[in-house]
């Protein structure tokens, strides 16, 4: 068995390479987790977590770092 991590995934516009980076997974309070779930529709019922993308991510092959934008602001 695996542990799966919460992950992002990008190409690189200078060398075309395929990267990957984790999400980075806050640390909640019982109170801040009930207030997040609140603010964006979350059921109790729901599992999961709360994922924030890196704001600069470096290429792995060229090493080139680039501001990062959710694919749905791009």
């Amino acid at each position: 068995m695996v542990e799966l991590h919460p992950a992002f995934f990008w190409d690189c516009p200078e060398c075309g390479v395929e990267n990957f980076c984790r999400g980075i997974v806050p640390e909640f309070s019982e109170e801040e987790r009930a207030e997040l779930r609140e603010e964006h529709g979350v059921n109790p019922w729901e599992q999961g977590s709360f994922v924030m993308q890196p704001e600069v991510v470096t290429c792995a092959e060229c090493k080139a770092a680039f501001k990062a934008a959710h694919y749905e602001d791009a």
